[in-house]
């Protein structure tokens, strides 16, 4: 199950009964009050690449139409290293 899949239904009850457990859903915007606090750490990231604290290894590159073989070359595990699709 993949994070945004829709969530079975689930009697709140059952949480009572398991110690006081919550149930929520957040969402990234329920994390962020501002565009600068969305972007600040992808900012910082990037940051860090173009100036070399952080190093990318590119494993591959493939076309669009080739997706299929990217995949599975993610699937093979072989590439050591980010798989990049080229539009």
């Amino acid at each position: 199950m993949f994070i945004s899949d829709l969530v079975p239904p689930v009697d709140p009850s059952v949480l009572v009964e398991n110690g006081s457990l919550h149930l929520h859903r957040p969402k990234l915007a329920d994390l962020t009050a501002t565009r600068q606090e969305l972007t600040a750490p992808s900012d910082e990231l990037l940051g860090w690449v173009q100036s070399g604290k952080v190093r990318v290894t590119i494993a591959a590159t493939f076309p669009l139409a080739e997706a299929a073989a990217a995949h599975r070359l993610i699937v093979s595990r072989k590439a050591a290293g980010k798989i990049l699709l080229i539009p």
